[in-house]
């Protein structure tokens, strides 16, 4: 029983802070033990995924410390894979922990669940510009622990670039991993700064996998190139480490010979181009052609002192009908000659020649037919038209007459036609009382297009005693029809059959 005593002070004791302290760190211990005891498997997997992490960041800051003590090199060690590889002293791996243990690293790094001395369980890889890149399988959640650079992109060097001259040289690229999906380009970049880019000049090489090789032309002498090769994937653009080099002074004029032009029936344009009058102030420019299968050069073009680069051209006439000839440009300087490739044409024949291509424009009552004048032969001029049918039936239909005196496309309107019918025409050239036919094509015409119409909102009028509503509707067009009935069908809502 408790009595209260006048003139004495009551006190309750409490908690002092040090037993407070206490019983929070014997809570805390038991709340740890009990997650602990409910979800032990995935405490541990994230606790192996922290020791991994750790890991590989002890193993790639050894890589940098011994990087930086070598200067950038990586010596007494093989070089490592583009692709990523285990690292481990098991076939197929990469001993990484002979380069590094223990002057870099105090001991061989494991994943802590099954890592062991043959395979870590730890991958590595190298960029093509010498990035390096670390990863291990991640517990939880499921994916990778990626330290360095990312494995995502191409893999891509490029080859140093050799047999420079004044005006090109060549290079290339090797595709050493696609990264995360298929390389769908790749090619090199190069310009006069440094760190071209794709959207600096480019040269494309195909996709892929695998080396590849391409001539860089029509650079400009004594001047300084910068070059990388380049690979894209869907994740995005990879390029390779970057040379540079400077073309040659010129030295031997250059030239290359180009595609002929305007072949005719007994004459032609043969065409070629001056690179470089390398120490020269001019060269003496010309062809030579002769006809394929013959030996030597029995025919030669006037020679055309010439003091600058650029195109060169030459007419030639003279030559037989329907005949293939050879023909190369040569140039003469004053210690010697240079030749260009070897190229081909055909002449024409006497008769014109015509082409019949694909009809366009095709309805289902008319079309476009189309057709090529290659040549008009040894005539002035030509008049060209079509023949017309259906599939099946005994007579053309024959369009008018167009008088042609340089070669070229042309077309001609039928209508009139039969909905969903085939037809067959030719394009024809006629000259002197003679004519020439090009090949027979065919076209279907199309189904007629039904009339194209819109409802609109109706107009209702009420008043007492009235009720008056006024259909509205737009015809759009006829489609293939002359004339068209319109009305409206209405119903109540919710009722199946419509009244008109």
């Amino acid at each position: 029983m408790n009595e209260n005593v006048p003139g004495k002070k009551l006190t309750k004791k409490g908690f002092t802070l040090i037993e407070i302290l206490i019983v929070m760190g014997i809570v805390g211990a038991l709340a740890t033990g009990i997650i602990i005891a409910i979800k032990p498997g995935a405490r541990f997997a994230q606790m192996r995924d922290m020791k991994r992490k750790e890991n590989l960041e002890r193993i790639y800051s050894a890589i940098q410390n011994k990087l930086l003590s070598e200067g950038g090199a990586w010596i007494g060690c093989e070089e490592i894979p583009f692709e990523p590889t285990f690292i481990g002293k098991g076939e197929g791996n990469y001993d990484l922990y002979s380069c590094l243990v223990p002057t870099y690293l105090s001991k061989e790094l494991y994943d802590p669940k099954d890592g062991n001395a043959e395979n870590s369980g730890y991958e590595i890889w190298r960029t093509g510009l010498g990035e390096i890149g670390l990863r291990a399988k991640r517990e939880r959640p499921p994916g990778y622990i990626i330290v360095g650079a990312l494995p995502t992109l191409p893999i891509v060097t490029t080859l140093e670039p050799k047999n420079i001259t004044d005006v090109s040289a060549e290079t290339g690229g090797k595709v050493h991993h696609r990264g995360d999906s298929e390389v769908s380009e790749r090619g090199v970049v190069y310009d006069t700064m440094p760190r071209p880019t794709i959207e600096d000049r480019k040269i494309t090489a195909g996709s892929g996998l695998g080396e590849f090789e391409v001539t860089l032309s029509f650079l400009e002498p004594e001047t300084t190139y910068y070059v990388r090769a380049y690979a894209i994937n869907e994740s995005g653009v990879a390029y390779g480490p970057e040379y540079s080099f400077k073309t040659q002074t010129p030295t031997f004029p250059r030239i290359t010979t180009k595609e002929a032009s305007n072949i005719r029936v007994h004459s032609a344009v043969l065409n070629g181009e001056i690179l470089s009058l390398g120490m020269y102030t001019s060269v003496s420019a010309y062809f030579q052609y002769r006809k394929k299968g013959e030996s030597g050069w029995p025919n030669e073009t006037s020679k055309i002192l010439v003091g600058q680069t650029g195109p060169f051209s030459q007419i030639i006439s003279g030559l037989d009908e329907e005949t293939t000839y050879e023909f190369r440009f040569l140039a003469d300087y004053t210690d010697g000659r240079i030749e260009g490739e070897i190229l081909e044409f055909t002449t024409l024949s006497t008769d014109p020649v015509v082409k019949t291509l694909e009809a366009q424009d095709v309805t289902w009552n008319s079309a476009t037919l189309k057709g090529d004048l290659v040549s008009l032969g040894i005539y002035s001029q030509v008049d060209v038209y079509f023949l017309s049918r259906k599939v099946g039936e005994a007579s053309w239909l024959m369009t008018g007459l167009q008088t042609k005196t340089a070669p070229g496309e042309f077309l001609a309107q039928i209508s009139n036609l039969t909905e969903e019918t085939q037809y067959e025409f030719k394009a024809v050239a006629g000259y002197d009382g003679k004519k020439v036919e090009g090949d027979v094509l065919v076209f279907s015409t199309t189904s007629i297009p039904p009339p194209s119409v819109e409802t609109l909102n109706a107009i209702s009028r009420v008043e007492p005693g009235l009720l008056e509503v006024t259909f509205k509707g737009n015809l759009i067009d006829l489609g293939g029809y002359s004339s068209v009935e319109g009305y409206f069908r209405y119903r109540k809502k919710g009722e199946t059959g419509w009244q008109e």
